[in-house]
């Protein structure tokens, strides 16, 4: 009787305890691939800050430039740039960007195309360009590009910038290619003098590779710095926020460009980002 009723029990205990154990389990952390994301992020964000770097100092010193060549048409940095028309009262007027004439950066092939309204430096002036046959490092890029010059103020030039509709088209393998899609918008200040750009305003999203979207904005207290005398961006943090399919927050943090040294021209960023119970850091290498 005695065996019994203790086999009763055990079976009992049994009956009840393991489904409350199997409840009690947390669930299994789920790793996202952010360093991918974010990876695909830094591409769009770079070629397309890059490009709006040579269109800004281009049509900056158009009139110089067309005063030294009148023919509208001359060399500027790996790539062959003509006006048209080619005068410096004009407008609007269309301008071309050429890197296939002279190839000598083989890291960028095609032609940047667009117009604008009138002086690059006149109040209320607008450009607007889109890449044909566009490939940096073998990345094809698509969109359109805009640039407004919103005055002149206390020492600086403020510009609006904005991406709209891009693709960059990442090449896989020989057959295969991944796509990013990327909108941005950004309130550019440049010193008079144009030797330093400051950003404190910034808001860009996208869709990653991996099918993961992303999404950042700068912190205005450490606002996005950029040199003509450096190759790379030098200073600023953006928030950085990476959501799945359905806009569930999967992972949050910062992109620091002053990692390690923000005084120095170097080309590292520091990546951290928090998942569900585990962290991701990395440095991003921006050549």
């Amino acid at each position: 009787m005695k065996k019994e009723f203790l086999l009763i029990s055990f079976l009992a205990i049994m009956f009840v305890f393991p489904t409350c154990q199997k409840d009690d389990l947390p669930d299994p952390i789920k790793y996202y691939n952010f360093k991918t994301t974010t990876n695909d992020f830094m591409l769009a964000y770079l070629i397309h800050s890059e490009a709006y770097f040579r269109v800004d100092e281009i049509l900056r010193t158009f009139e110089d430039s067309l005063a030294v060549y009148p023919s509208g048409t001359y060399q500027w940095n790996n790539a062959t740039v003509s006006f048209t028309p080619a005068d410096t009262i004009s407008f609007p007027k269309e301008f071309i960007i050429d890197y296939d004439s002279i190839r000598a950066l083989d890291s960028i092939t095609g032609r940047i195309i667009g117009t604008m309204s009138d002086k690059f430096l006149s109040l209320n002036a607008e450009v607007w360009y889109s890449f044909e046959n566009y490939c940096v490092d073998g990345h094809q890029v698509y969109g359109d590009d805009f640039i407004t010059n919103e005055g002149y103020d206390h020492g600086f030039f403020s510009f609006l910038f904005e991406v709209k509709d891009a693709y960059i088209f990442k090449s896989t393998s020989e057959t295969n290619t991944d796509s990013i899609s990327f909108e941005m918008v950004e309130y550019v200040d440049w010193q008079d003098d144009f030797q330093q750009m400051l950003m404190y305003q910034a808001l860009a999203s996208g869709t990653s590779t991996d099918s993961m979207r992303f999404a950042v904005d700068v912190i205005p207290e450490y606002p996005i710095i950029k040199e003509p005398s450096c190759e790379f961006i030098r200073d600023g943090i953006f928030n950085y926020m990476v959501t799945d399919w359905n806009y569930n927050i999967v992972g949050d943090g910062i992109i620091d460009f002053g990692f390690p040294d923000p005084e120095s021209c170097d080309k590292f960023a520091k990546v951290l980002i928090d998942g569900d119970g585990y962290q991701v850091d990395f440095d991003f290498v921006m050549d």
